[in-house]
């Protein structure tokens, strides 16, 4: 019995050990952006971030590049700084010479190295430009970026600084990101002449038109979340909206609710189970407006047409996480949840506000 009691005591403070670490952790980090950032001390190209799934992230090894680092740490994505930046460069086609990452800063989040590095191992392919997991806080620091807030540096092709940033920025912040990076919005075309249900050119005319094309049928059970949707652990949901289908009628389905309908219309074609559609329409074929926006046969696709008549976005097979941002802006609403996290609770999460803080070199 002693020998138990004192195991158990070992256990005992081993658990409190955790539970005072996890605390510790977990506290709120959010430093005040001062009016001028402090300034870099180190050279840029020290830099290095290893990382178990992707090659070792060496700034040295990327001089003749134009480097963007997209920096965040647990409590900038709460609340979302980096959105108006995120959106834009997910949006934006970006010159060769240009090399973009996604960097989140996990210091002291080593205990848990791991189980994050399992859980991104998903989110991953998901993004548009390689996330990296800085568990040792290089960048934050090397930089001298306050945390607690979404930032954003450029270096130019000698490995210099370029552009410095903490907090979200303002329109004109990011189109001087825009100039430095010489990006440029994706290209527009007249929309072909075209008959889907109910939504035709002349019945689009001044509004915007979303066509969503499934390659197969679609349950409401199928879709993570919400009453009657998809149940499963976290690893099963995903996968289960990793479906290019599936994925796409719950992107309609989360913005059905959402849009304005005196701006914005939209035909589901395929067939769909136990949906309760709010606005958008549905029918079950259209095969000549398909082959006019020249569409694969046989692959889920979305196209949206703006107000002007204009092809804004045409992709076909598995929408990714990142362009559910481009989607959500060109039909006018603020977010679509990727479900990924909400097919145990049956709800979405919530959303914290933007953060007004900001601050630029």
């Amino acid at each position: 019995m002693p020998r138990a009691k004192h195991i158990l005591a070992a256990v005992g403070v081993v658990v409190l050990g955790l539970i005072g670490v996890a605390a510790w952790t977990l506290r709120d980090r959010t430093e005040e952006i001062p009016e001028t950032l402090e300034e870099v001390e180190i050279d840029p190209m020290s830099l290095r971030i290893p990382d178990e799934e992707l090659p070792e992230l060496a700034l040295a090894e990327l001089k003749g590049s134009r480097v963007l680092l997209m920096l965040e740490d647990k409590d900038s994505w709460q609340t979302l700084e980096g959105r108006p930046r995120n959106r834009a460069i997910n949006r934006w086609i970006l010159p060769d010479d240009v090399r973009a990452f996604y960097i989140t800063d996990l210091k002291g989040f080593e205990l848990f190295k791991g189980r994050i590095t399992k859980i991104m191992g998903s989110f991953r392919p998901e993004m548009r430009y390689p996330s990296y997991l800085d568990f040792k806080g290089a960048l934050y620091e090397g930089f001298k970026m306050p945390r607690g807030h979404s930032g954003t540096i450029i270096l130019d092709a000698a490995g210099e600084l370029a552009f410095r940033h903490s907090g979200p920025l303002d329109e004109a912040q990011v189109e001087e990101v825009k100039g430095l990076l010489e990006a440029r919005e994706p290209p527009r075309e007249e929309a072909p002449d075209f008959v889907a249900g109910d939504l035709s050119n002349e019945f689009c005319r001044g509004k915007v038109c979303v066509l969503a094309f499934l390659s197969a049928p679609v349950k409401r059970s199928d879709i993570p979340g919400g009453p009657g949707g998809f149940r499963g652990d976290r690893e099963e949901g995903f996968k289960k909206f990793g479906e290019p289908n599936v994925r796409l009628a719950g992107v309609m389905e989360r913005t059905d609710g959402k849009v304005d309908r005196d701006a914005v219309e939209g035909v589901i074609v395929g067939e769909l189970e136990g949906f309760q559609l709010k606005h958008w329409s549905t029918t079950p074929s259209a095969d000549e407006a398909r082959a006019a926006f020249k569409l694969p046969e046989g692959e889920d696709a979305l196209v949206i047409v703006n107000k002007e008549g204009e092809v804004v976005l045409r992709e076909s097979g598995l929408l990714r996480f990142y362009q559910f941002g481009t989607i959500a802006d060109h039909v006018g609403v603020d977010e679509i949840e990727d479900g990924s996290q909400e097919h145990r609770s049956g709800g979405p999460p919530k959303e914290s506000s933007p953060s007004e803080s900001s601050g630029k070199e």
